[in-house]
């Protein structure tokens, strides 16, 4: 299923969740980045929605409305670049946060005319990340 009936679909599953979790689009290809990021988000009180690839991102982006995403630019189908660049087009230039993380120096270079509102080159400190994660979802608007 895609298009408008698979979004509203996604919607409908997200809604399911608890809305009073703040919630964090976590987007990384590398399954130990991202089940390490979606298991120390969600002890740190986070709703984390993950993806691994761009095309995947960006139907839960825009289904599930989080409050700050966590973006590797180096991922398939849709680069993280292209998917923001798409998402923001969907959404509003500065909808919410973004963080962007990435091993490749060339891509985190290219990533500053994205306008993050931080960057994590791996290997990253988690800790360093989710702090910045929680800071930006306590100044975000709740979606």
């Amino acid at each position: 299923m895609s298009g408008p009936a698979a979004e509203q679909e996604e919607r409908a599953e997200v809604a399911k969740a608890a809305p009073a979790r703040r919630r964090v689009l976590v987007v990384d290809d590398e399954d130990d980045i991202r089940v390490l990021l979606e298991k120390e988000l969600g002890n740190a009180g986070f709703e984390v929605v993950a993806a691994v690839d761009g095309l995947h991102a960006l139907r839960l982006a825009v289904a599930a409305r989080p409050d700050v995403l966590v973006v590797d630019l180096a991922l398939p189908y849709m680069n993280g670049a292209e998917f923001l660049q798409r998402w923001r087009q969907r959404v509003g230039s500065r909808d919410a946060p973004v963080v962007v993380i990435s091993a490749h120096a060339d891509l985190i270079e290219a990533a500053q005319d994205l306008r993050p509102d931080a960057i994590f080159r791996k290997p990253f400190d988690v800790n360093a990340l989710i702090a910045a994660v929680s800071e930006y979802a306590r100044n975000s608007e709740p979606r």
